[in-house]
């Protein structure tokens, strides 16, 4: 179980993939927390894509093709803000693949097809991301409050 003790590095490098990506940030974390416990320096080598690396567990032969960086070697994929920028673009792929069924797009990003559903893997992760939720209380944060800025122009911006 864990324990709420998580790395400001990791924590943020999650966050601001997320954002960037435009990913529900508890799907990214309750998606790395599976796949890793949240441990920026785990390989699977068992992966036949060139092992699972990282943070994320990213496939080294995916973090090439979503990186367009062929030579991405597994100890880049030990560094969390790279890695959960991979993880967050290969999240949005799988949403956009799906027709933004988050479930189906979890479950793809553990089989790697959208031919298969992981029933135990999306438990997993919805487990994770419940206890993530409950550990941070983060919604207040995430959650874009529209606050007028103050011009003639009448733009809004965002905090």
């Amino acid at each position: 179980m864990w324990d709420g003790s998580v790395s400001i590095l990791v924590l943020a490098s999650l966050l601001k993939a997320s954002l960037v990506a435009q990913v529900d940030p508890y799907v990214l974390m309750g998606v790395c927390h599976a796949e890793s416990g949240l441990v920026a320096t785990v390989s699977n080598w068992d992966d036949p894509n060139g092992g699972s690396h990282g943070l994320c567990q990213v496939a080294l032969l995916t973090a090439k093709n979503l990186s367009g960086n062929r030579h991405i070697k597994p100890n880049d994929l030990y560094d969390p803000q790279l890695n959960a920028v991979l993880a967050a673009k290969l999240l949005k792929e799988n949403y956009e693949l799906n027709n933004g069924d988050k479930w189906k797009a979890i479950s793809m990003y553990n089989v790697g097809s959208s031919r298969w559903y992981n029933e135990a893997y999306v438990g997993r992760v919805r487990n994770s991301m419940n206890k993530i939720k409950k550990m941070l209380c983060l919604d207040h944060l995430l959650r874009p409050l529209e606050r007028p800025f103050k011009n003639d122009t009448n733009e809004h911006t965002f905090f």
